[in-house]
């Protein structure tokens, strides 16, 4: 990386707290977050020079400053601490032949950044004669998917001098989308508490899988991924498809990763999960860097499976009593009144515990993380954005590959993320059940 910089020194502001889920998600992964990253891959028609995206990160920086902190570790509570960020650090602009971008990408992403040590935040142009590929990373232990595209948003916006389609917020607190609630909620919200308790009783239901998803080991803990794309016509298909059954993509990708879990079950119900973006209840859009993303559980009967059209019509009908019961926002309120009253440094000591549980689940379940479409956090850069999608987070210690899904422009991404050193092998028969489960 240059140390020219035009950018200068990031500011530093206060210190920050830390969010409940952080000092969680340090506990999960060992305390080794190295590889814990989301990657957002924009290829692009046009270049940017070092000095454009080092002052479109400066800016980033100044409205978000949890980006130029680093991560320090406390027994009582943890937070975010500011540190003096030479900006020019944070941004690489390499040249690399077309054939070698992939493989560019793929040393960007093996690289290990901690953010104890480092700024969770880092931006590489890989530059070709007639566009490049354009990679900004955030550390998922601060950051979902939607704040990851907050982040890129705001970043493209800055480098085609457009105003951001949302105001900018720095509040990382959950209880700012418990403010969006209406007093009418409460007894849903209380109800729903209930039955996020027993939600482990739900999942024990499940038989965990008697077959495993990825046979073979790479030997090295690593990050590692496979890619399905599904064209513009492709992704109209399987969504067609979805709508003759009453059913949205999100419901056809919950069937297709339960329909693919049934096939590593002998029998008995079968569970899928779903990530859930909660910043659909703020009071005011806007966009948030935080961990703001809640977990929906679906149990599917087996015999449901067995035909696609019944499937999707079963996915569907239990993802709309999902949304009927506030999904995502009871389970994270449900975990901030049981484990928020304790010192971070026990939540991180209880760290594989929660792994076990994490296992456990994944054993029973699959699940897939949909971000959406990318178009409107994407949209100041227009025309000159060729294609884009969502890679990671790479977690290891767990039996299933984390499922991405991102949508631009019609088509459909899904990246299958692996971070335990698994077979490639055995990614790319999972993503190939799955893109046989998404048509049949």
């Amino acid at each position: 990386m240059s140390s020219a910089s035009s950018a200068g020194t990031a500011p530093v502001g206060p210190s920050l707290p830390a969010q409940l889920v952080e000092p969680l998600v340090d506990g999960v992964t060992w305390g080794s977050l190295r590889h814990l990253h989301l990657h957002m891959l924009v290829d692009l028609r046009r270049t940017f020079s070092r000095v454009a995206l080092e002052e479109a990160a400066g800016a980033v920086l100044a409205a978000f400053p949890v980006l130029g902190c680093r991560y320090r570790r406390s027994w009582w509570r943890d937070r975010w601490v500011p540190a003096r960020v030479e900006i020019a650090d944070l941004v690489l602009v390499k040249a690399v032949a077309e054939q070698e971008i992939d493989e560019a990408t793929r040393a960007w992403v093996d690289q290990p950044y901690d953010p104890v040590s480092e700024p969770p935040f880092r931006v590489a142009f890989f530059e070709q004669p007639r566009g490049g590929r354009l990679v900004i990373s955030v550390h998922h232990m601060l950051a979902d998917g939607a704040g990851a595209l907050a982040v890129a948003h705001l970043l493209t916006a800055h480098l085609a001098g457009v105003a951001p389609r949302k105001p900018v917020s720095r509040e990382r607190s959950f209880l700012q989308v418990a403010r969006g609630l209406r007093c009418g909620d409460l007894p849903l919200l209380l109800t729903e508490l209930v039955r996020e308790g027993l939600q482990p009783l739900t999942i024990l239901r499940v038989r965990r899988r008697d077959r495993r998803i990825l046979p073979g080991s790479r030997g090295r803990s690593s990050p590692h991924w496979r890619t399905l794309e599904l064209s513009e016509e492709r992704a109209r298909r399987f969504a067609d498809r979805c709508k003759a059954a009453g059913a949205t993509i999100n419901d056809g990708l919950v069937a297709a990763i339960a329909g693919v879990a049934a096939g590593y079950t002998g029998h008995g119900p079968v569970a899928a999960g779903y990530t859930i973006d909660t910043r659909r209840y703020l009071a005011v859009p806007s966009l948030v860097v935080a961990n703001l993303a809640g977990v929906a559980l679906v149990v599917l009967p087996r015999r449901s499976l067995r035909e696609g059209g019944s499937a999707l019509a079963a996915a569907a009908r239990a993802c709309r009593s999902q949304k009927r019961r506030l999904p995502g926002l009871a389970l994270n309120l449900l975990t901030i009144l049981l484990l928020g009253w304790l010192p971070h440094g026990l939540i991180r000591r209880c760290g594989g515990g929660v792994l076990g549980v994490l296992r456990s689940y994944l054993e029973r379940a699959l699940a897939v993380t949909n971000i959406g479409s990318l178009d409107a956090d994407l949209a100041p850069l227009g025309d000159d954005v060729v294609r884009a999608s969502v890679l990671g987070p790479f977690l290891g210690g767990i039996s299933a590959p984390i499922l991405t899904v991102t949508g631009f422009r019609g088509s459909l991404t899904l990246h299958a993320c692996d971070g335990s050193g698994l077979d490639g092998a055995g990614l790319e028969s999972y993503l190939g059940r799955i893109e046989r489960a998404l048509f049949t």
